[in-house]
């Protein structure tokens, strides 16, 4: 309500405002309150989003290791993207998560840097297999030179990472990945690489996503130093899985949490 203040109305009537500026009688109308357009499905699609973004950078985290700092300019939003695609399949027409074995499975053949694809530099499979709480990442013989793809000559060894990381989706975390390590050497003369199994342990009820890293090493004068860089880092998910049965929140305590109210 406007009063009267000497000689100068001030405050609100209707949808006017009176006040005194500098001696004289101001009226305005009052602002006007613009109603959001954004409707109940946009708004349940923006909270989907975030909830993949979070969730990819969960996995991003805890593949450090694998994927590191040497990764593309599109790579944080092609993998929100893919999470995103897993999320909306997944979701039941309650808008729950119904999350099967498979749910994650196109994420594997994910590229971290397409300047440098996994695929354009090793020219093995290497094969995952499942059993009982023991996932198994298999790395068939290799033929050296020409299974793997060397960017120089000088080059001592390739180190093939291969991280396997759990995440606990009610509770929205995580943990980092130590990876395990397979050395290739490198000659110019033709030679086999014996295959390899890596075994990885798994809590019933998480999210496992296992990726592989080649890591290129040169000798120097001051020792072992990798040549790797922005332009140059093959990396990749190799397979993505949810163990059978139900996850114990005592298991997966102090990991890291990137969603606080889970999936």
């Amino acid at each position: 309500m406007g009063t009267i203040k000497g000689k100068f109305i001030k405050g609100k009537a209707g949808s006017l405002v009176f006040r005194e500026y500098r001696g004289t009688q101001v009226v305005s109308g009052l602002p006007k309150v613009i109603k959001s357009h954004r409707t109940e499905g946009t708004k349940k699609a923006a909270t989907l989003f975030g909830k993949s973004s979070k969730l990819a950078g969960g996995i991003r985290r805890g593949l450090g290791y694998i994927c590191g700092k040497f990764y593309d300019g599109t790579m944080i939003y092609r993998s929100n993207t893919e999470i995103l695609r897993c999320l909306t399949a997944a979701r039941d027409p309650e808008k729950q998560f119904d999350f099967n074995a498979d749910s994650f499975r196109t994420l594997a053949g994910f590229e971290f840097n397409v300047g440098s694809m996994v695929k354009n530099h090793f020219y093995v499979q290497p094969q995952v297999t499942i059993e009982g709480n023991t996932l198994k990442v298999t790395v068939p013989e290799i033929k050296i030179p020409t299974d793997l793809k060397w960017p120089i000559d000088r080059l001592k060894t390739c180190k093939l990472l291969i991280a396997t990381i759990g995440i606990d989706l009610k509770r929205g975390s995580t943990k980092f990945a130590e990876p395990q390590v397979m050395d290739i050497p490198y000659t110019y003369k033709p030679s086999l690489v014996a295959s390899q199994t890596f075994e990885f342990e798994m809590i019933p009820g998480c999210l496992y996503v296992t990726a592989i890293s080649l890591q290129y090493v040169e000798e120097t004068f001051i020792g072992e130093t990798t040549i790797n860089t922005k332009d140059f880092n093959p990396a990749a998910i190799l397979h993505a899985h949810i163990a059978d049965g139900i996850t114990d929140p005592a298991l997966t305590k102090g990991w890291h949490q990137f969603d606080e109210k889970g999936y």
